[in-house]
């Protein structure tokens, strides 16, 4: 029986043409797979093949925490717990005139808020002037040098006042420089930001500043009392022997 000519498959699968084609293909395969490999994961989505940074990220915002404010106003107490220092506290309510700058050491210095008409300023006491009751006939209450009342501010054991006007940034040598003092002050001359240059008895100079004018009217609205606030500093040399 003589032998089957190869059938038309056999023949198509032979011929070079088809056999180059092949080999074609399995090349572009081998190359695509090698390419495939090459990829990192970080870099593929698994779930829709879209690239991601391999650096995770945020979606939500930073927000920053405030910042804890420090306030240049001083708490409404008594009395202020300033140490002594160069210069009298600064800055204590805003927009008022600030104190000057000097050399000469400090004996004492503080910010005082109280009301009127029973407190009044020891301004040496402890390094730092402070509220004391004002005796006022009562024969267990403590000695103010200074007192405030509807009147105004009046000194006492020998303490004087000198009323600034004009002088910017006053100074221990503004004080020091002092002519025509007096013994007390109305409210209508210690007015807000007003600057005291005071003398005590022992010759030593000091400076103070209206922070705060009493409201006269406030008595009458209720029972709360007029109250006022200073700062001011009292300086260690004595000027008059």
């Amino acid at each position: 029986m003589p032998p089957r000519p190869p059938g038309r498959l056999a023949t198509t699968w032979s011929h070079p043409l088809v056999i180059a084609a092949v080999l074609l293909l399995i090349l572009l395969l081998i190359v695509a797979l090698a390419w495939a490999l090459s990829r990192t994961p970080e870099t593929l989505d698994g779930a829709g093949g879209e690239e991601t940074s391999s650096t995770p990220s945020s979606s939500a915002s930073s927000v920053a925490l405030p910042t804890p404010s420090i306030s240049s106003d001083p708490a409404p107490t008594s009395a202020s717990e300033s140490p002594i220092g160069d210069e009298a506290p600064t800055g204590s309510t805003s927009g008022l005139p600030v104190f000057g700058t000097s050399n000469v050491p400090a004996r004492s210095n503080g910010v005082v808020r109280l009301d009127l008409n029973g407190y009044g300023i020891e301004v040496d006491s402890a390094g730092q002037w402070a509220s004391a009751r004002n005796r006022g006939g009562d024969p267990d209450g403590e000695d103010s040098d200074i007192t405030f009342t509807d009147s105004g501010v009046a000194g006492r054991e020998g303490i004087q006042f000198a009323l600034l006007a004009g002088v910017e940034r006053p100074n221990f040598d503004t004080c020091k420089a002092q002519r025509g003092w007096t013994p007390s002050l109305t409210w209508n001359e210690a007015k807000r930001g007003a600057f005291v240059c005071i003398r005590t008895s022992e010759g030593r100079r000091g400076l103070m500043r209206i922070d705060e004018a009493p409201d006269l009217d406030a008595g009458n609205a209720g029972d709360t009392e007029p109250s006022t606030q200073v700062t001011g500093i009292l300086w260690t040399p004595i000027v008059d022997e």
